[in-house]
């Protein structure tokens, strides 16, 4: 699937990188940190707005097989370490009620011929796919949100209101946390943009989100979706599912069901 999509893009390379938020059910050492940050392919370990709750950040990965193979090693290994130091991590999206919600962000920079920066807002291609991904982010949501609990920072008005960080609807802009796609900039470099796909709840199972990702990015849409300049609980846009019900019907009956269909027949995924 992988190579259709770049060929059908005439892409000759993505970069993707992983942002995931968790908590610790209680303190976390500081040995127990460090030994955290030198798990394979994370970047770095730092700490978010919650009461024990962090992010880490993937070095770039260079092909979408190997991001997920990545990331799933990651969550792994998170689990792993935390029981060695006698305490347990959550990857709920809501681990409580009080605390703020946490997601998986999945950003994707995309090359094409003769290019040596990723491409940017200005560009056909990379606006085609960016319009492909939003269109289809609904139908999405029940693999990148896989349970019942992950729609309750999606759903919950307090969350949404307070923290400013959770979408909503199928909107995507720039620089704005409360997209579904965030375009951001890339950093230390003067050119370029990266699709920041914020949806997923942490507990999504890599293999699943990144080839719900792949399907969408190659299911063409006439619709063009403008960049909202507001809070995307104030959009227009189509709303994202509420429930893990709305989800899986979104998902049955969509144009990204049956690319995956398709691919799974030909054994090319």
């Amino acid at each position: 699937m992988e190579k259709s999509f770049l060929k059908k893009f005439s892409i000759t390379k993505c970069t993707i990188g992983l942002e995931l938020e968790f908590y610790f059910l209680s303190k976390p050492s500081e040995l127990l940190l460090h030994e955290i940050s030198l798990i394979p392919f994370v970047h770095e370990i730092k700490t978010e707005l919650g009461h024990h709750q962090y992010e880490i950040t993937t070095v770039p990965l260079h092909s979408f097989l190997e991001a997920s193979d990545a990331f799933y090693y990651i969550q792994h290994e998170l689990n792993r370490i935390a029981k060695m130091h006698n305490t347990e991590i959550s990857l709920q999206a809501v681990y409580n009620q009080e605390q703020p919600p946490s997601s998986m962000q999945i950003n994707i920079c995309l090359f094409a011929q003769h290019t040596t920066a990723p491409l940017s807002l200005n560009n056909v291609t990379f606006m085609k796919v960016l319009q492909n991904i939003v269109a289809n982010v609904n139908s999405a949501m029940y693999l990148s949100c896989p349970t019942a609990d992950c729609y309750d920072r999606i759903a919950n008005r307090g969350f949404v209101e307070k923290y400013k960080n959770s979408p909503t609807h199928a909107t995507w802009g720039t620089e704005n946390r409360t997209v579904a796609v965030r375009i951001a900039k890339i950093p230390n470099s003067n050119f370029g943009n990266r699709i920041e796909y914020r949806t997923p709840s942490p507990i999504a199972d890599p293999y699943h989100l990144l080839l719900v990702i792949l399907s969408s990015a190659m299911c063409d849409t006439n619709v063009y979706h403008p960049q909202t300049f507001v809070d995307s609980a104030q959009s227009q846009e189509k709303p994202l599912p509420r429930t893990y019900f709305e989800a899986i019907q979104a998902f049955a009956n969509s144009k990204i069901h049956k690319k995956i269909e398709y691919f799974c027949k030909k054994n090319a995924l």
